[in-house]
């Protein structure tokens, strides 16, 4: 297996419904050398507070939030 850093991306508006299983997903694969990059786009549910505990709880986890939205 190679030892290589794998980047993932999760965009995501008001996903808050399915974004906990979206992340748990990531957080269960076997291989571990990862970083995952969520971008918020400006939702109006509580997808930025499931991102905050996640980056919270992984370091592997990053925030990205756009200026406007896109």
């Amino acid at each position: 297996m190679s030892d290589e850093e794998v980047f993932i991306g999760v965009p995501v508006y008001n996903g808050g419904k399915y974004l906990e299983e979206c992340l748990d997903s990531i957080l269960n694969q076997t291989y571990k050398k990862w970083v995952c990059y969520i971008s918020n786009n400006h939702s109006k549910d509580n997808t930025q507070k499931i991102i905050d505990a996640y980056c919270e709880k992984d370091k592997r986890f990053k925030a990205i939030k756009p200026k406007e939205f896109i």
